[in-house]
């Protein structure tokens, strides 16, 4: 989903550059999966041996 301020700028200009607007969406929601898995992993490191 597109809920923080920067990732609905970021969907408005992929469909102001010729993207649909699920395409858009699925791109903005794609990118903050890629984006959680590191934050994940150095979450769980942190707070097995932090």
């Amino acid at each position: 989903m597109v809920v923080m301020v920067p990732g609905y700028t970021l969907a408005a200009s992929l469909i102001k550059d010729g993207m649909s607007a699920p395409q858009a969406v699925l791109t903005v929601f794609l990118a903050n999966v890629i984006i959680l898995m590191p934050m994940l992993l150095i979450g769980h490191a942190g707070t097995k041996y932090g």
